[in-house]
This record gives C-alpha cells, structure tokens and sequence, in this order.
C-alpha cells in the first residue's frame, strides 16, 4: 500500500539559512556603500566651505587695500598677523583685519568688529606682509591657512588649505 503522505509547501532549514546568507551579504554591501557615500560627503562639505570661505575672505582684503589710500600697518619690509589701512571713507578709518583666537575679525573705523569666518572654519595661519618700496603707494602679500573646524573629531572631515593673495593700493 502506497503511504498517501502530503506535501506541505514551505522552505527546509537549508533554504532558509542560504536565504539568510545571501541577506546578510546584500546588507552588508549596501551598509558599506552608505557609509562610504557619507563619509564622502563629509569630505566634499569640509573642502566646499574651507575652499568659498578662504576665496571670499582673500578677495574681500584684496579690495579693501585697492580701495585703500595708505597702509598704517605693518611697515615696509615687516609682517604681522594684522592689517590696517585708510580708506577713502574717513569714518571707516582705520579699517583693520585682526585675527582673534581662530576667528578673522573686521573693523572700520569706531564701529564694533565682526566675524569674517563662519564658526564652521578655523584661521591657524595668517600673515600681512608689506612688500612695498618705498616711496610707492603700497602692497600687501596675504598668506592664510583655513581648516574645517571639527568638533566631532572625524576624520573625512579634516582639511586644511592654505590662500595666497597680494593687493596694491591705487
């Protein structure tokens, strides 16, 4: 006599633990995508923000001296960590760029200074160098490192560059 067994559909143990396998590799691949793509734009921000803000900054003293009527200082043949010219506009004189800490401030003439760089960027580096001769009207090298302020402490986050300018006066 023939055993009149039924068949259940369902899956056997081997099945579900090469089902749960194959899963595991799939998440696994799709968990290191994300974190690379996260890291990545990390990465891309901290450049993007370090690289607008130094430009901007560079730009902003580059004019300012081309609007300027005299360097106060530094001196010719000296540098410092501060610039301070005249301008056209008497009630904006002395207009100076100071560097506080790691913030580069701004300040024409009595009104209070203000912050050029965000909080998100640190100055470790800035340097106004007078290389003019004398009896001209004035040139000031800029050189400035700007880095990511990290406060998380990650590591995609970490840069670093370093601005070069040189502005005459008119």
């Amino acid at each position: 006599m023939k055993s009149n067994i039924l068949k259940k559909p369902g899956f056997t143990l081997v099945e579900v633990l090469l089902y749960l396998a194959l899963l595991s590799i799939v998440i696994g691949v799709v968990a290191s995508f994300v974190t690379v793509t996260l890291n990545f734009k990390a990465r891309t921000y901290a450049i993007s923000e370090v690289e607008q803000c130094g430009n901007q900054i560079i730009l902003m003293i580059s004019r300012s001296i081309r609007n300027g009527t005299a360097i106060n200082s530094p001196s010719i043949g000296t540098s410092s960590s501060s610039l301070s010219i005249n301008t056209t506009t008497p009630v904006n004189n002395p207009t100076q760029f100071i560097l506080s800490g790691t913030t580069l401030n701004m300040q024409e003439g009595a009104t209070p200074a203000f912050a050029l760089t965000p909080a998100t960027i640190r100055v470790t580096s800035l340097t106004f160098t007078n290389v003019a001769r004398p009896g001209t009207n004035g040139t000031i090298r800029i050189q400035m490192t700007l880095s990511f302020s990290n406060p998380n402490n990650r590591q995609e986050s970490n840069y670093s560059q370093t601005f070069y300018g040189t502005a005459d006066i008119r």
